[in-house]
């Protein structure tokens, strides 16, 4: 039985006292919703929203995260949010930098948590990340629509950081994105605000797929320069990007570079067991000589498989490769195309579909 949350009174106030006085199943029924504070949730607690309930941040918030797990120190459990419209409400937040850790707004932080559910909502204007995992292991996050049009720094779409484990990610949408729509970042830069209490470390077993947007940043990243990404599916993108449809770059292209080249002379990163497949990825035209694929990562076993640029929705003026390869240590390619790759040797290519391509 859900207990039915009233329009009266604050709306923080009342969800989290319901909380946390052991309510469980709580209900919000349509209509407009103000949070004024962040929304803290403990273990077993299952949110289901109406589809028409629009739970807004408000105007001035300030903290790391709208929404988290009540204890992400020690973690939680069971915990499961779905439907309605969570909205970031990024127009009439302010965040000084990168290096803000006050201003970060974070909409849904999740660290520590086992057995994590996100789905069938809506999110909106999140002044950084819309979902940030970290530590989460057992986790679905499906049927999210990101139906915002603004799109501040930092603004990727479901972010996981290291330590996550055993997730789905599925039927992915957004109109536009900030920055990456997917990201697996098992390195990160530490100093940036959104990254508060993230440590690095692996990321292992996730699934993705089923993710479109015709206007984001970057499609998906992989991130990894010491600590290992491993047993990745990728599956159905659809994705119109402005810097990269895939990136490992391993920030190089990054507002900072968070190691120094000089230390890794064979190349960084640590990527194994990969495989993307049935994408369709186009440059729209804002950065037009960046490439579709991006690959300044060491891999073991990567695969594209089902691969198509969409040449025909890219203005005129996009002038570059579909992949490339640099600043990696000795690797092969198979498939469709056969080449071995000396150390830190620059490699591109400019066939715009593969059946299979194999990168060792």
């Amino acid at each position: 039985m859900y207990y039915t949350l009233c329009k009266d009174g604050d709306f923080s106030e009342n969800i989290q006292s319901a909380m946390d006085r052991g309510v469980k199943m709580i209900f919000i029924p349509d209509g407009e919703y103000t949070l004024n504070t962040a929304l803290k949730i403990p273990s077993g607690v299952h949110i289901k929203a109406s589809y028409n309930a629009h739970v807004r941040t408000r105007p001035g918030f300030v903290g790391l995260s709208v929404i988290s797990n009540a204890d992400t120190v020690n973690g939680n459990e069971k915990i499961t949010i779905e439907g309605g419209i969570w909205d970031g409400n990024c127009g009439e937040q302010y965040r000084a930098s990168y290096k803000d850790s006050e201003n970060v707004s974070i909409l849904f932080l999740f660290d520590r948590v086992r057995n994590l559910r996100l789905k069938n909502m809506r999110m909106m204007d999140s002044l950084c990340y819309y979902v940030r995992l970290f530590k989460c292991v057992d986790f679905e996050v499906s049927d999210i629509d990101i139906v915002g049009e603004l799109h501040p720094m930092c603004q990727d779409g479901i972010h996981m950081n290291g330590g996550c484990e055993n997730g789905l990610v599925k039927n992915i949408t957004a109109k536009v994105s900030g920055d990456d729509l997917i990201a697996l970042n098992a390195d990160d830069d530490l100093t940036f605000g959104q990254q508060m209490g993230v440590e690095n470390l692996p990321i292992r077993n996730i699934t993705v797929k089923n993710v479109s947007s015709d206007n984001c940043h970057t499609g998906i990243r992989l991130l990894s320069v010491d600590q290992p990404i491993e047993n990745i599916k990728l599956e159905n993108f659809r994705i119109g990007y402005k810097e990269f449809g895939i990136n490992l770059d391993a920030t190089r292209y990054c507002a900072n570079f968070i190691y120094d080249p000089a230390d890794y002379p064979e190349g960084v990163g640590k990527i194994k067991n990969v495989t993307a497949k049935n994408f369709s990825m186009w440059n729209v035209g804002k950065r037009p000589k960046k490439p579709v694929v991006i690959f300044n990562t060491n891999a073991e076993n990567f695969r594209l498989e089902s691969f198509k640029r969409l040449k025909e929705n890219e203005p005129k003026e996009v002038e570059s490769e579909t992949l490339r390869f640099a600043y990696i240590g000795r690797t092969s390619i198979r498939g469709d195309v056969n080449k071995d790759l000396e150390n830190q040797e620059e490699f591109k290519i400019y066939d715009n579909e593969f059946s299979e391509l194999k990168i060792n």
